[in-house]
């Protein structure tokens, strides 16, 4: 059976800790049952907010939350990645929700595929608003992903950058 204990989400943040309520939320009722860390660059109100979630109830999975307020959000990633101990890791936005099926999916794609460093699904967007006491969202959409299979390193790098495709969702071995 795939579980998520092999897997440490990877999650920077500013002053949006409505984002990080919602997001540690979601993840604990898709029963996600390894890490997360919040690299935190809050001031200290937000960042006192996170922490007062965190510290409100027992959570399926741990969270590490990180002050990071002095770093910007590449140093802040990289913070967070000296606490990396699983074999695969993801870094998500705080305003990003991925499905677990799609988690364990890539997981378990991985696992079979000693090969490959990392993979990822597809990407839908939606933009949802509120008036009138009414929840509106727009049609979703799906937008392009990265994808690539060069075995030369070089020859990576070459491709990412000719195809500007998103690898913020991918999952990566460690």
């Amino acid at each position: 059976m795939i579980k998520y204990q092999e897997l440490t989400i990877i999650i920077p943040t500013k002053n949006r800790s409505a984002y990080i309520n919602s997001l540690i939320e979601y993840y604990n009722e898709i029963n996600f049952d390894s890490t997360m860390i919040i690299a935190d660059s809050s001031d200290e109100v937000n960042f006192q907010i996170i922490e007062d979630k965190i510290s409100s109830k027992v959570w399926k999975y741990k969270i590490t939350h990180l002050n990071t307020n002095i770093l910007d959000v590449s140093q802040s990633i990289l913070q967070a990645t000296n606490h990396l101990k699983t074999k695969y890791c993801l870094q998500i936005s705080d305003d990003d929700f991925l499905f677990d099926k799609g988690i364990l999916n890539s997981i378990k794609f991985l696992n079979q595929n000693p090969n490959y460093v990392g993979c990822q699904g597809r990407g839908i967007s939606a933009f949802f608003s509120y008036t009138d006491n009414k929840v509106n969202c727009s049609n979703p959409f799906f937008y392009r992903m990265g994808g690539c299979e060069e075995n030369d390193p070089i020859k990576r790098v070459i491709h990412y950058s000719k195809e500007k495709k998103n690898i913020q969702f991918a999952i990566f071995k460690t």
